[in-house]
Parts: structure tokens; sequence; C-alpha cells
């Protein structure tokens, strides 16, 4: 599981030490991001479907938001794609560090980490918002 997280840190790494940045690069990195969440939250679900169940909503929702803001300046003629920002990171990081914590079997602490990755995923969904608006 935890190799999705490290292709997607290299890839990171890469990008920023070869100052590869490209105009599809920064399209498609929040893209794959969310879509590498779906799939390990997926693959874990049927593991203890009981503890997932009240996560699901909570932790997909935001990232369905900010694919949804993520379209708006392509619908406003607007050519502005907003770069990640530190709540991305930090949800990331809580998110992984749960998902090690799943894996060990200390639903607690899973949880907590959860919480808080959704809390910094709920203020990205907001500072994404108010930087798409802002944004020339």
């Amino acid at each position: 599981m935890s190799y999705y997280f490290l292709t997607d840190y290299f890839d990171g790494i890469i990008d920023r030490t070869q100052n590869k940045e490209t105009l599809f690069g920064k399209w498609a990195y929040p893209v794959a991001d969310k879509l590498l969440l779906f799939v390990i939250i997926y693959s874990l679900y049927f593991q203890n479907v009981i503890f997932w169940k009240p996560l699901i909503l909570p932790i997909i929702i935001p990232e369905i938001l900010i694919i949804i803001i993520g379209l708006i300046p392509i619908f406003c003629g607007k050519k502005i794609i907003v770069k990640p920002i530190i709540w991305v990171r930090l949800r990331m990081v809580f998110y992984f560090f749960a998902i090690i914590w799943f894996l060990i079997g200390n639903y607690m602490i899973t949880n907590i980490l959860f919480i808080i990755g959704i809390v910094f995923a709920f203020i990205y969904v907001v500072s994404y918002l108010m930087r798409v608006f802002t944004e020339h």
C-alpha cells in the first residue's frame, strides 16, 4: 500500500529537482492524488467495513469538492491552475500515518489521525475555493 505514496513522493522530488513542471502535470497531479486516495480507501474498506463506514463520506466529500472547484476556472474561461498548498500535504501525511496505524490494527489512533486529516482537507477546500476566486 505504501508504495503508492512513495511513487507520489518521488514524482514530486523529480519535478522539483529537475524543474520539470508542465501544465498537464499541474492539472494531473491533484487528480492523481485523489485517485490514489480513492484506490487505497477502497482497497482497505473491505478489510473492516464497520470501521470505514463513518469515515468514507468525510474523506471523499472534500476530494470531490476540490475536483469540482478545480473545474470552475475552466468553465469561466480562466487559465488558472492553483498550486498545491500546505493543507494538501498535511492532509496526506495524516492519511498516510492513519493507514499505517489501520494496518497495524490500532483503530483508535487511526480514527484520530483520519479526523485530523479530514479537518485539513476541509481547510484545503475553503482555501482552494478562495484562491480560485481571487487569483487572476
